[in-house]
């Protein structure tokens, strides 16, 4: 059996793996899973730094350079 006959057998059979997994996958319908989603982000809203940026910088210096 020539070499790129196996590879492409192994590739097939990789593929078929990644389908098959793939397929018994649990779905949800974006019905449900949308309002999940936004009441997680409300819930979560005040500890998004995104949202609410701390109000100090911890990388600023905490204070000048004294030789200045």
């Amino acid at each position: 059996v020539p070499e790129h006959r196996k590879e492409h057998v192994a590739k097939l059979e990789r593929d078929l793996a990644s389908v098959t997994r793939e397929y018994q996958m649990n779905r949800m319908k974006s019905s449900e899973t949308i309002p999940q989603i936004l009441q997680y982000i409300k819930d979560h809203a005040n500890e998004d730094h995104l949202l609410h940026p701390a109000k100090e910088n911890p990388f600023n210096p905490k204070r000048s350079c004294v030789l200045l």
